[in-house]
């Protein structure tokens, strides 16, 4: 941890000026918040007439969608006036540009010391990490089977018996650290874990943990890396820090928050440095300021006699992170200004307090003895006049009403349709649905990459892998679209319909590239047979050229790589190698190129397998464990496919539905269990570590 987040520097001084405006739910975010800067109603110094002034200002949004979409109304917002626009910033997601501008100007570099990396070190690819936390859980696996055998249980079924499995073990443990350290714990908290009251499986987890934790910051500083946490830690730290020099030397320059929350300790620290700055201002999205001050401090108060690490009850509450960010900048909710233009109507004045009113803390919720009295039945109905409630039998009725429901909108000229949902399952069959009437819609939290054009791809190489190149796994992957084999469309046809109908359908199963070329061989023969079934019967003696020609493709492109199966290989990642090395020679066009790394989603495809490679550089491992981490990792990296997305029509995820506005908002997923979520009561087991 750096020595600025252990010491709390960043916040303000207690007598600092605090400038925090608040907008209230209902209201339309982005446009308000536009217009506010545009007319400098945030005391920042900035707007009015001069078209330059807004090129000094810095804007931190939550999400890179959020910044690009009050870009937009900034301009609309300007009317025919030429404007520079501000800088945006994505809050905890910097660009390059912003990491360099941050890195290259450090304000104190004692201050910001890494356990004696002045410097700061890189942070670690998390895929590599990933395999680094496979290698330590082997080894600690094979260390403890012995005292599994005397805790009644079966080493085997517990232990990670391979790498392939080990990784993925890995990703549970990277997310546990990662959560850790989003909340500024140290390591040195899983030293001494007291698992005296459980049985012996949860005492040798917490004796694993305590290994862990000393192993493994060691490892990282014998690289000279950090985990990407700790590394995003220290660029907010870091930025909070110059901009509290700058303000110290009369130099600050106009800053504003808009939209966060601070949910992690180190992007509420830089939040409190950017209140108490002169020419600094946040805007929180709906701070409750009506709520009563015995229930307010309940939502930070710990019981009494709890545990420091104990789980907090009113943590899930919707206020709770808002009130805990007042408290780290050492705010009462008195200083708080509501931003707000004009009078609001009178259904979406009741419907904010029915829902202030249904989430009250826990220790206020006796008020609802006399909800009648305050609320009448009456005035609730009137709040919810325009609120429709659908429920759907299963996913696929719910995805295909939302469609309905968008393209009955889109008959209305100029109608804004927007679908807030944290299922992305659901997120993609709303999509595919509205595509029945040539709807495009992009969804702001991306899609796995197995599940894009260039993953399936990869996926259906994986298949073949596994299989042994058997026969059915070999003809869905010459169905792929990006599978080209170095041949033109209407030769491939017909060389895939060839082989297909003459080669291996009606035939035994079979598996290999010996098996392959054996069943060419005797196409001929089977073409020419009188008992032939019509189809194989009608091929030419082109077709049948042209089924051997893409079958020497076919052996050529699988042998190296196939080969690999055969023993254990002391390097992993030659394998790796040898499998984009397939992908290539299979996804060749006759141009020349490779159509498997087209578009975002090819890109995003060759960054995995460059990772890959140098993630599994100097590991022994098998063909299986390649397959095992490839659908892994597949699964987990998101490929953001751009699409010509409808103009008026958003699919988005909850970070960004609170800032977003439109005409029409649908709201997806509301069961138990996805929104909201089933409350997580895992603990580190050791049948999961290990």
């Amino acid at each position: 941890m750096t020595k600025a987040a252990d010491a709390g520097e960043a916040g303000p001084a207690p007598h600092a000026r605090l400038n925090i405006h608040t907008l209230p739910a209902g209201q339309d975010f982005l446009p308000v918040l536009a217009r506010a800067i545009l007319g400098n109603r945030l005391g920042l110094g900035v707007g009015g007439e001069d078209p330059a002034s807004l090129a000094s200002l810095t804007v931190y949004l939550p999400t890179r969608r959020a910044a690009r979409a009050l870009a937009a109304i900034l301009l609309k917002e300007s009317g025919s006036r030429v404007l520079i626009l501000p800088r945006l910033v994505p809050l905890g997601d910097p660009g390059e540009a912003e990491i360099q501008d941050i890195l290259s100007r450090p304000p104190n570099e004692e201050a910001l010391d890494y356990e004696g990396l002045t410097e700061g070190p890189s942070p670690i690819n998390p895929l590599t990490r990933q395999m680094l936390l496979a290698l330590q859980i082997q080894k600690a696996s094979r260390a403890h089977e012995a005292s599994l055998s005397e805790a009644g249980e079966n080493p085997r079924s517990l232990s990670a018996s391979s790498l392939g499995a080990a990784f993925a073990l890995g990703g549970d443990l990277a997310a546990i650290l990662d959560a850790m350290q989003a909340e500024d714990v140290p390591y040195e908290r899983m030293l001494g874990l007291d698992a005296a009251p459980f049985d012996a499986l949860w005492q040798l987890t917490a004796r694993f943990l305590s290994i862990f934790s000393e192993t493994w910051p060691q490892l990282l500083k014998d690289r000279g890396e950090v985990d990407p946490v700790i590394w995003r830690n220290h660029l907010l730290d870091r930025q909070g820090l110059r901009l509290a020099q700058a303000a110290t030397e009369g130099m600050a320059p106009p800053v504003l928050v808009a939209g966060s929350t601070g949910s992690m300790p180190a992007t509420a620290r830089l939040i409190a440095t950017v209140a108490g700055l002169p020419r600094g201002a946040v805007v929180l999205p709906d701070l409750d300021l009506g709520c009563g001050e015995a229930d307010w401090a309940s939502l930070t108060a710990r019981p009494k006699g709890a545990p420091e690490l104990s789980i907090d009850r009113a943590a899930s509450h919707p206020q709770a992170q808002l009130a805990r960010l007042l408290k780290t900048m050492g705010a009462d909710r008195a200083e708080v200004k509501t931003l707000m233009e004009g009078a609001e109507d009178r259904p979406r004045l009741l419907r904010r307090k029915l829902a202030h009113e249904a989430l009250r803390a826990a220790a206020g919720t006796e008020a609802w003895r006399d909800l009648d009295e305050r609320m009448p039945h009456s005035v609730i109905l009137s709040a919810l006049a325009d609120v429709k409630l659908l429920e759907a039998p299963d996913e696929r009725v719910e995805g295909l009403a939302i469609a309905l429901a968008i393209r009955e909108a889109l008959e209305v000229p100029e109608r804004t349709i927007a679908v807030a949902t944290p299922d992305r399952g659901l997120a993609e069959r709303i999509a595919l649905e509205l595509g029945r009437w040539n709807i495009e819609v992009d969804d702001s939290a991306g899609q796995p990459l197995a599940r894009s054009l260039a993953g399936h791809a990869l996926s259906l190489l994986l298949v073949v892998l596994q299989t042994r190149a058997m026969s059915q796994s070999l003809i869905e992957m010459l169905h792929h679209p990006h599978f080209r084999l170095g041949l033109g469309a209407e030769r491939l046809w017909r060389a895939r319909q060839a082989l297909e109908i003459g080669a291996l359908r009606g035939v035994r199963v079979f598996e290999g590239l010996d098996a392959l070329r054996a069943a060419v061989t005797a196409l001929p023969a089977r073409v020419s047979d009188r008992r032939a079934p019509r189809p194989r019967g009608r091929l030419s003696g082109e077709d049948v050229d042209a089924a051997k020609d893409l079958t020497e493709r076919l052996v050529a492109a699988l042998e190296p790589l196939m080969a690999h199966g055969k023993a254990a290989s002391p390097d992993l990642s030659a394998c790796v190698a040898c499998l984009r090395d397939a992908l290539e020679a299979l996804c060749r066009t006759e141009e020349g190129d490779v159509a498997a790394f087209r578009g975002e989603d090819g890109q995003a495809l060759q960054i995995l397998l460059s990772d890959l490679e140098e993630a599994c550089r100097g590991l022994p491992g098998t063909i299986d464990d390649l397959v095992r981490i490839g659908r892994l990792v597949m699964g987990e990296r998101v490929a953001r496919v751009r699409r010509r997305e409808h103009p008026r029509v958003m699919l988005l995820g909850l970070l960004e539905a609170r800032l977003m506005s439109a005409d029409l908002v649908i709201l997806g997923g509301l069961n138990e269990g996805t929104w909201p979520p089933l409350a997580s009561t895992d603990t580190v087991s050791y049948t999961h570590l290990t």
